[in-house]
């Protein structure tokens, strides 16, 4: 449950954003903006700004700052933060297709001049003049913070320190001692209600004791019963981002990188962490029995048209655009071939390489610093760098949105009403706010197992012919070349006709139940019905798959797991069938599609489509 409570900051002086230094330009140092370009405050740096402030004043007073300021703000281990922070973003009007819009924030900012000045001498260095962005003064910026259940609980004292040291607040931003960045805090709203709006209130510290009756009506959510809820029930879910979000993937020292897929067990956690936050503790055991399906993507476009996006190991494009930047792409599922020709006259073709497998692109880094208390300085080793994507709309050009189907228990969320929840790390600085609204299940039809199959083998017959009709002697050496040993055979009853290809194409991560891996496509066959398994045959030239190791968080315990081996999103397992076994495994493949493979299924890891429909570059 927990209060969120909206301010606003008035710059006294102008501001800026960010002290980040660029190379090759007019201007040395930028204001820090938004992938629209609007000026913005991140919420690690308002947090940061608060923080100081607390401690300074807790130190002043009784010395014991950094005790109390990790019983709110948070620390290492197992102590997340009470506090969490949005980004402040700049006033300013803005309608949909407004053409005088980016002119209005051009209006805004300014620039001026700056030298460095040698300590010792006291005149300017050599070749010291920058030039910095800045905000003009007399702007306003809007943000909010919430407060979370645990910080309800605390000492009504300290809520009120608390909430008085953040007015104090009087100087954001970099080239403080220059004079920029001063300004004036103001609570203006407590969870959004007009009701509670405080612009008109000309003592700002009248309003502390204000929200301080509204946090004790909130900190009684314990005494309204304990809450129940029913069986669990399917649903349909519809997700969008409304901040930016971290979400780790590979871990290199001080170096995180971006995952290229939301995952469903991030999903999941999510709503289980509501539950949590809203009464539900005692239904814990219902909490934890949520399964969630694979996670689609969809895009928006200018159009209004809606296209899924995914993207499968087997794809490769052209190395080269073919025509106006637009590159061929061809499944290696479907064909082998190894170059793509323009022209069929032409001795060599174009390159073919992986296409990206990435669904979510990294839109920026997040640097995290710890400051050493005493010297003010970097503590040695611990700059850390992450990855961070940004998929909330862009100019109102492009929409981003997740769907997928879950089953929760019945009574925790209304049906056709938007929910937020968080996702991802740094969620208390400003990442991972995300809208989710759910309605009610309902089967969407499309081509069933059997058509698909035959859909992927009309188009590997017609690979087939376009390979026959080849003139070029070098290209049919080098196609005949590309089968090894292990293959021909396979490849000849394909193209006899006498079997059929079947691709387990994994719309999830799915997390291997094996302490190690060999031949990942037959290791898999050891995890269904004999009757099933021996009828199928590995075609490992059609196969391609990508094996990692999965990080973890457990939200119960609040401890990490042990990494998992887990074949990644996209990755594609090829098998033969004999033509007269087909029939008879029809029904076990739906049970694939509807139950997955492999471990924690439930959070939506090995999810599979048998034979995805594909590009095939005709």
């Amino acid at each position: 449950m927990g209060i969120k409570i909206g301010y606003e900051v008035e710059l006294l002086t102008p501001a800026i954003t960010a002290e980040t230094g660029t190379i090759g330009k007019e201007i040395d140092v930028e204001v820090k903006r938004d992938k629209n370009g609007t000026p913005y405050f991140s919420a690690k740096h308002m947090k940061g700004v608060f923080r100081a402030k607390v401690l300074e004043f807790k130190n002043a007073l009784n010395g014991d700052g950094k005790e109390f300021t990790e019983k709110y703000f948070g620390s290492g281990g197992n102590n997340p933060s009470k506090i969490r922070f949005s980004d402040l973003k700049l006033k300013i009007e803005k309608n949909i297709g407004d053409e005088g819009y980016q002119r209005r924030l051009e209006n805004k900012i300014g620039n001026r001049y700056g030298v460095k000045i040698n300590r010792k001498t006291r005149v300017a260095e050599e070749n010291s003049l920058f030039n910095y962005e800045f905000v003009k003064p007399k702007n306003i910026y809007a943000g909010s913070f919430e407060l979370s259940n645990d910080f309800l609980e605390k000492s009504e004292e300290d809520i009120k320190f608390l909430l008085s040291s953040f007015l104090h607040i009087d100087k954001i931003g970099g080239l403080k001692s220059r004079g920029l960045g001063k300004v004036l805090v103001q609570f203006v709203s407590i969870e959004n209600d007009k009701r509670n709006n405080f612009k008109e209130e000309n003592d700002r510290f009248k309003i502390v004791e204000k929200i301080l009756k509204e946090v004790k009506s909130k900190n009684n959510y314990k005494n309204q019963g304990i809450k129940k809820l029913n069986e669990l029930e399917k649903y349909k879910y519809t997700l969008n981002f409304v901040e930016p979000a971290v979400l780790q993937g590979k871990v290199n020292k001080n170096e995180v990188e971006l995952r290229k897929s939301l995952q469903g067990s991030s999903i999941r956690g999510a709503i289980i962490q509501y539950g949590l936050d809203n009464g539900f503790e005692s239904e814990i055991e219902k909490l934890l029995k949520i399964k969630i399906s694979e996670v689609r993507k969809f895009v928006k476009k200018d159009k209004n048209e809606i296209k899924e996006e995914f993207k499968l190991a087997s794809g490769f494009k052209t190395k080269y655009p073919i025509e106006a930047d637009k590159y061929k792409k061809i499944d290696k599922a479907v064909s082998v071939m190894k170059e793509y020709k323009v022209n069929e006259e032409d001795e060599n073709g174009i390159k073919l390489e992986r296409d990206s497998l990435a669904l979510l692109n990294t839109t920026g880094t997040e640097l995290s610093i710890k400051i050493d208390e005493k010297t003010r300085t970097t503590e040695e080793s611990l700059l850390f760098s992450t990855e961070y994507t940004d998929l909330t709309n862009v100019a109102d050009k492009e929409e981003v949105f997740f769907k997928g189907n879950v089953e929760i228990p019945k009574g925790l969320f209304e049906i056709g009403k938007k929910y937020e929840l968080k996702i991802g790390k740094y969620k208390t600085k400003g990442f991972g706010k995300v809208e989710i609204k759910f309605e009610k299940f309902s089967e969407e039809k499309g081509k069933n197992i059997s058509e698909r199959i035959e859909k992927l083998n009309s188009q590997i017959k017609e690979d087939f012919k376009r390979f026959d009709k080849e003139n070029n002697k070098k290209v049919k050496e080098e196609r005949e070349n590309v089968y090894n040993k292990d293959n021909s055979d396979k490849e000849k009853l394909l193209k006899e006709e006498k079997q059929k290809l079947i691709t387990f194409d994994f719309l999830s991560d799915m997390i291997l139940p094996f302490n190690e891996v060999s031949n990942v496509g037959k290791q898999i066959l050891e995890l269904f019905d004999e009757n099933f398994g021996e009828k199928l045959t590995l075609n490992n030239r059609r196969t391609f798959v990508n094996v990692e190791k999965l990080r973890g968080y457990n939200i119960i315990n609040n401890s990490r797991k042990m990494d998992e081996i887990v074949i990644t999103q996209g990755s594609v397992i090829s098998y033969c069938v004999d033509n007269e076994n087909l029939e008879g495994i029809l029904g076990y493949l739906e049970k694939i599609e509807e139950n997955g493979i492999g471990l924690r299924r439930n959070e939506g890891f090995g999810r599979v489509r048998i034979c995805s429909e594909r590009e095939c570059g005709k």
